[in-house]
């Protein structure tokens, strides 16, 4: 769900939810988002859904709205990480279940060479048994033998990562932990998760952090051919000196001088569902296929916590969304008459099946104070919520203005002018 995060200079920003088609912000309690800025007005600007669009639109404020430091005069379009500023206060535009990373920006090129070193993995070694077992495979090896530090050290990281992520709750937070993990685990200066999800297969950035400091990551430069590897291939990739990797030559990395580069896939059986990338500009902590197996290690482990995370959460809005449209139903079923009027010499009877839980159909039986009976009939184009919300709209119109003209026909004139006037050109009721 989109959210609108607002900063505060004296506390923690705030995340407001944008759970609704209209968003109003301003310094008024009465506003959805009130703001406690002096230069906002009452009523200050809004922000309105439409269809998989946001836009912002200035409500004649006296300060004025900017938009990414433009002022805002006609309604415009919300991107993720644009940045709405009202008086003082700042207010952070986010569309994506992820939080907004530290300015990392990701950016791919064409280009096709291979890389250093790759691990395959088949898909069994990233599900929960395949784990088990190569953990129970190292554990029982012979025991008169002296265990190698390399296996200490991948046995001590698995048992680190499955207490670590045990305290993690939200899939934010499981990937925050995840990144505190790399660090420890490699010698990485940066380190970025990317993921994607069912609606959208386009990698993301969730969350890119810099070793021991707070900043801008910037923009971090990713091969084709390295995505293809670790995505579609579903293998670990190293790069280990990509100033003298011809895939990086005049680009970003170069730039910035990062001398080593890991990619391995996040995901659970054959479905990789991301990446965890780390770099490095130090030519004395250049990464080695050691580094490469222990990420591969730590990344297979938490894949299966971020996986469930991800599961969780996308039960909890299954059901929150159930919950609404239980709401929605119930209140459309109070729009419709409980009972058809008695009338002599008539036998009247009404009842509506929607699609969904919830539809556009309309049926209503209005008592006139002349004692005459108005009975409508109408059914709203489309399905579901914004056939309901359309249909909600027209039932207050007709119960308008059949009490207030005497004639039908000036009535559904009356409702025909309102319904051009305020829903959407594609939309329309018979």
């Amino acid at each position: 769900m989109a959210e609108l995060i607002v900063k505060y200079p004296d506390r923690a920003a705030e995340h407001f939810q944008i759970s609704r088609l209209r968003v109003t912000i301003g310094r008024s309690a009465r506003n959805d988002l009130c703001i406690p800025d002096p230069f906002a007005s009452r009523v200050h600007a809004e922000v309105r859904n439409e269809g998989d669009e946001y836009f912002l639109q200035d409500l004649g404020s006296a300060n004025g709205t900017l938009y990414n430091g433009s002022v805002v005069e006609s309604a415009v379009t919300l991107t993720r990480g644009g940045r709405i500023q009202i008086g003082e206060t700042e207010i952070v535009f986010n569309d994506s279940v992820f939080p907004l990373s530290s300015g990392a920006t990701m950016i791919t090129d064409n280009s096709s060479s291979i890389p250093e070193a790759t691990i395959a993995l088949s898909s069994a070694d990233r599900t929960t048994s395949g784990l088990f077992e190569a953990i129970e495979g190292a554990r029982t090896r012979e025991d008169s033998a002296p265990r190698p530090a390399k296996q200490s050290d991948l046995l001590a990281l698995i048992s680190k990562v499955g207490v670590a992520l045990l305290a993690s709750v939200t899939l934010n937070e499981t990937l925050e932990q995840i990144v505190a993990l790399v660090f420890e685990a490699v010698p990485a200066d940066r380190c970025m998760i990317m993921m994607r999800n069912a609606k959208s297969p386009e990698l993301k950035v969730a969350v890119a952090r810099l070793r021991d400091r707070a900043g801008e990551v910037g923009e971090i430069r990713i091969s084709r051919s390295v995505i293809d590897e670790v995505v579609t291939n579903g293998k670990s990739v190293l790069t280990s000196d990509a100033q003298a990797d011809p895939r990086f030559m005049g680009g970003t990395v170069m730039l910035q001088g990062v001398r080593s580069v890991l990619a391995v896939p996040l995901g659970v059986g054959a479905n990789v569902f991301g990446i965890i990338y780390a770099d490095s500009p130090l030519s004395d902590n250049r990464f080695t296929e050691d580094h490469l197996k222990l990420l591969t290690t730590l990344a297979s482990v938490a894949a299966i916590r971020v996986e469930n995370a991800r599961l969780t959460e996308e039960q909890m809005e299954r059901e929150r969304l159930e919950r609404e449209q239980q709401v929605a139903s119930e209140i459309q079923q109070r729009f419709l008459p409980a009972a058809a009027p008695q009338i002599e010499g008539y036998e009247l009877q009404g009842i509506s099946f929607p699609c969904y839980e919830i539809g556009g159909d309309y049926y209503d039986f209005i008592q006139r104070e002349n004692g005459k009976m108005v009975i409508a009939l109408g059914d709203v184009s489309g399905k579901g919520t914004a056939a309901a919300l359309l249909m909600s709209s027209l039932h207050a119109a007709v119960h308008a203005h059949a009490e207030t003209h005497t004639s039908i026909a000036a009535a559904i004139a009356a409702v025909n002018r309102y319904l051009v006037e305020s829903i959407p050109p594609n939309r329309f009721v018979t």
